[in-house]
This record gives C-alpha cells, structure tokens and sequence, in this order.
C-alpha cells in the first residue's frame, strides 16, 4: 500500500485518502499473503519506474509533489526510502513484542542466532 500511495502523491496535491487505500489493498490481497507479497513487488517497481521515468534527467533543486508537500528532489527521493524504512522498523517492533523469541538480527541480517 505505502508505494501505492507514494505513486499517487507524485500525480496529486494533497494528503491521500489512506483509508481508502488500505481497503483497495486489503479487498486485493484478501488473506493471501503470496499474493500480498507479489502486491508490494508490484508497487515498489512501479513506483521506482515512475521516478526514473519522470525524474532521472532533472536537477535535484526541482520540486515535486510528495504526501501533500512540495519537495526538492534531492529531498523527496530520500524520503520515499525513508518511508519504508520507517514502516519496517513498525512492523519490526510489532513482532518483537508479539514473539519475544523472534531474532530481528537473525531474521533481517541472517547473523545472530
């Protein structure tokens, strides 16, 4: 969903209807989490397509258009990977607290257990 929303930012002014994008994203992926992962797949390469179609050529001072605010690109770029990592680290305290047996290093890094 996050690079869903990320590719309608670039099209839009405006913060995004979030609520209406988890409900796309969870009406498409129903509770098929290989058909989930293909989702995010799917999104993410759009979303890095989109980028270099539209923003490859262009000087990093160029704003653009992101969640609602305009950006310099050589700031907004950054931001859109700093989304994910944010959201990752989310998902990553979730499951530490809900399994306190789960390795995060051992799980991410493959080293640690």
């Amino acid at each position: 969903m996050d690079d869903r929303v990320a590719v309608w930012a670039l099209d839009n002014d405006g913060e995004p209807d979030y609520d209406a994008f988890v409900a796309a994203a969870t009406a498409d992926a129903g509770s098929d989490i290989n058909h989930l992962k293909d989702m995010l797949d799917t999104s993410f390469t759009t979303l890095l397509e989109q980028l270099t179609s539209r923003y490859a050529d262009m000087p990093f001072d160029t704003e653009i258009s992101t969640f609602g605010s305009p950006r310099k690109l050589g700031v907004a770029i950054p931001f859109f990977s700093s989304e994910d990592y944010y959201h990752t680290g989310q998902v990553a305290f979730i499951r530490m607290a809900s399994d306190p047996t789960w390795n995060y290093y051992a799980a991410i890094y493959g080293f640690g257990e």
